[in-house]
């Protein structure tokens, strides 16, 4: 069990894996959006999208696994997990439209 001090000190923690997950899922929503609506290769962003929501499981499990849950942490997997969820949602509209 962690001491409170020990909790505290790792809930202001910026680079831990579990941050560096959420911030290469950050950086895979454009190239998301570039593969669908750019190459036109539904694939490609799908198996994309597969490799961001396997990040984020391993993300999950790291950070609660090794105690390295942080607040970075949480605004990184809310802002992730939103705006993975919008690109869907925008994908969704295109493949309807067409």
């Amino acid at each position: 069990m962690q001491s409170e001090g020990s909790q505290k000190e790792n809930l202001n923690r910026i680079i831990t894996v579990p941050n560096l997950l959420s911030f290469f899922r950050f950086c895979l929503i454009p190239v998301i959006i570039w593969s669908y609506c750019v190459k036109e290769n539904p694939l490609l962003a799908g198996e994309i999208l597969l490799l961001s929501g396997l990040t984020d499981l391993a993300d999950g499990y790291i950070a609660r696994r090794f105690h390295m849950i942080s607040n970075l942490g949480k605004v990184n997997w809310f802002v992730c997990y939103n705006d993975g969820c919008i690109s869907c949602f925008v994908h969704y509209q295109e493949y309807q439209n067409t």
